[in-house]
C-alpha cells in the first residue's frame, strides 16, 4: 500500500526517508521555488545532490538507509514523499 507525507526542509538536514527493514521504492517531489539538496545526515548545499524546483526524483532506498534533505541559506521548501510498496 502506497502512502506519503510531506516534509518542511530549511538549512538544517531533516529527514526526508526514514530507515526500514526491506528496500523501499520513493518518488520525491519539490514543487516549491527553491531547490534543495539530498544526501546524508551532513548534507548542504555544497556537498549534497541537487533536487531543482518543480522536479521529482524516484529511489530505490536500501534496508536501514536514511536520506536527508536541505536547503541554501535561509530558504524553506516542502519535499511531498510517496513511499511505494516494496
Amino acid at each position: 500500500m502506497a502512502s506519503s507525507k510531506q516534509v518542511l526542509v530549511n538549512s538544517t538536514a531533516e529527514i526526508i526517508v526514514e530507515a526500514y527493514g526491506e528496500n523501499r521504492r520513493v518518488v520525491l517531489n519539490n514543487s516549491n521555488d527553491h531547490p534543495c539538496y539530498i544526501g546524508g545526515s551532513d548534507v548542504t548545499s555544497s556537498n549534497g545532490m541537487q533536487f531543482p524546483k518543480d522536479s521529482n526524483l524516484d529511489f530505490l532506498v536500501p534496508i536501514g538507509s536514511v536520506l536527508y534533505a536541505a536547503t541554501a541559506g535561509a530558504n524553506i521548501t516542502t519535499v511531498s514523499v510517496l513511499y511505494l510498496e516494496p
